[in-house]
């Protein structure tokens, strides 16, 4: 479980990174929508005690970069 949190932090920090460099609308839309993807992933798994916290700090980190680069962007926040 630890591992597939990982591979989300890992493309988590691909996506921002992509952010720092992206120059048009359509790339930040692009990026937007690449993360509310992987906040939808993380939120369909079931998890044992033992691992909720992990994702539920990754969910929390998803959260904050999309509303962070949504405010930056001037985009508007999902629901």
């Amino acid at each position: 479980m630890r591992r597939r949190t990982y591979r989300w932090y890992d493309r988590l920090r691909e996506l921002e990174a992509a952010a720092e460099t992206a120059t048009s609308e359509s790339e930040r839309y692009y990026i937007l929508d690449q993360i509310d993807r992987l906040a939808a992933q993380v939120n369909e798994i079931h998890l044992p005690a033992a691992f909720r916290d992990d994702f539920y700090r990754l969910r929390v980190h998803i959260d904050f970069i999309a509303s962070k680069l949504r405010s930056a962007w001037s985009m508007p926040v999902r629901s």
